[in-house]
């Protein structure tokens, strides 16, 4: 034979891996992603204020509760729907949802009546860069008791509603699921007199912004 066969792989293998893995990721973040990472959200904020809260009486009993959302404009290139609020109420953890005395979600005591249009023309006192939208939610009084949100006094006529109003705009996709870029939290402690309308109630609010 013209050479000597061998056995001898004719490289030696290795466990060494081609290319170091990396956790960087192949793409850039959105630029909406990176305004929410990084803090810079000018762009992407949502927000309410006290001085702009009205309670009063509903026809047929029960009362509502107004106020104003004022809500970044859209920038270029983001559509405007990407900006429409999502409004949902829940108990004052602004996370869990109002249960009735069985302890099944009870969706009827506390209603996101209405999220208006853009007001035209905005209030006197607006920001040209933001855009504002009333938003209605209804109190129905005859179904507190027993609801996960209401206490009673103990004298029959006094009781104490503890409720969060959130609004959120945008979404992005973070771990474990979805986050919005912006949202505001409206926690409501609210002393109601049931000889009384509605709209007499007295409350207290703590508005929390992110």
């Amino acid at each position: 034979p013209i050479a000597t066969p061998s056995d001898a792989p004719i490289a030696t293998p290795s466990d060494a891996p081609i290319a170091t893995p990396s956790d960087v990721p192949s793409s850039s973040p959105t630029s909406q992603i990176q305004n929410f990472a990084s803090g810079a959200e000018d762009d992407f904020q949502i927000s309410a204020k006290e001085g702009d809260i009205v309670f009063a009486d509903n026809e047929g009993g029960g009362g509502r509760i107004s106020y104003i959302l004022e809500i970044s404009k859209p920038p270029a290139g983001v559509p405007e729907s990407f900006f429409y609020p999502d409004v949902k109420v829940f108990n004052n953890d602004c996370f869990t949802n109002i249960k009735d005395s069985s302890g099944n979600d009870d969706p009827d005591v506390i209603t996101v009546a209405s999220i208006g249009e853009i007001m035209q023309p905005p209030p006197s006192d607006g920001a040209e860069n933001m855009d504002y939208r009333p938003v209605t939610v209804n109190v129905d009084v005859k179904q507190l008791k027993g609801s996960s949100i209401y206490s009673d006094q103990g004298d029959g006529t006094t009781g104490i509603l503890n409720l969060c109003v959130r609004a959120d705009i945008g979404e992005v996709v973070v771990t474990g699921g979805t986050s919005s870029l912006s949202f505001v939290k409206m926690v409501f402690t609210i002393t109601l007199n049931m000889e009384q309308d509605f709209s007499n109630a007295n409350f207290e609010v703590t508005i929390i912004e992110k």
